[in-house]
């Protein structure tokens, strides 16, 4: 399938290596794994990215990109806001191979040396303050940093557990109702 513009080639090549990502995880892949995935020549994919590394850290900035957008452009009441992000995290949680979940644990503990607990913190951070903000908007009874980390904590359990066990759909549900009503 001839593709007439970079971008759509570079989307195809993200989109294919989401793929294997879901499937294989981080560690196993290899660059051969997405251009076989894809249908390309080697060169063609290194025109794009350098390494299997570029490509995830790209699929994982383009994921908070989206989320921030969500977040962001979201008009509703705060906590339906918060409401519909646990029940994405849930969706995720109950599906890990559905999503990159294996793949990202992978990455992380592939790479937390290398990036350094600072960047780890940085992004804990940005998460928690997200939700800090739509908490914030809430009639809350606890202070809403301290919410905030506790759902991040609660979610980040939740993916690991996943990916060792499989997890009840009930019981997840009843947690977050639960977490919602401590809001």
């Amino acid at each position: 399938m001839p593709y007439k513009k970079s971008s759509e080639k570079r989307e195809m090549i993200l989109r294919k290596a989401s793929e294997v990502f879901r499937t294989k995880g981080y560690a196993a892949v290899s660059m051969t794994d997405i251009i076989d995935a894809c249908g390309i020549s080697k060169g063609g994919i290194y025109l794009y990215f350098k390494s299997v590394r570029e490509i995830f850290e790209t699929l994982l900035s383009m994921q908070e990109q989206e989320e921030k957008e969500t977040a962001d452009s979201t008009a509703e009441d705060p906590l339906t806001v918060l409401w519909m992000y646990l029940q994405t995290q849930k969706e995720e949680v109950l599906s890990p191979k559905e999503h990159m979940v294996v793949a990202l644990y992978e990455y992380l503990f592939s790479v937390r040396n290398e990036i350094g607990e600072e960047i780890m913190a940085q992004r804990f951070k940005t998460a928690t303050d997200r939700l800090a903000a739509v908490i914030e908007e809430c009639d809350h009874k606890h202070d809403p940093v301290i919410s905030a980390q506790k759902i991040v904590l609660f979610i980040e359990g939740l993916r690991v557990s996943s990916i060792v066990m499989p997890l009840d759909e009930d019981m997840v549900e009843r947690q977050m109702r639960n977490l919602m009503e401590e809001i």
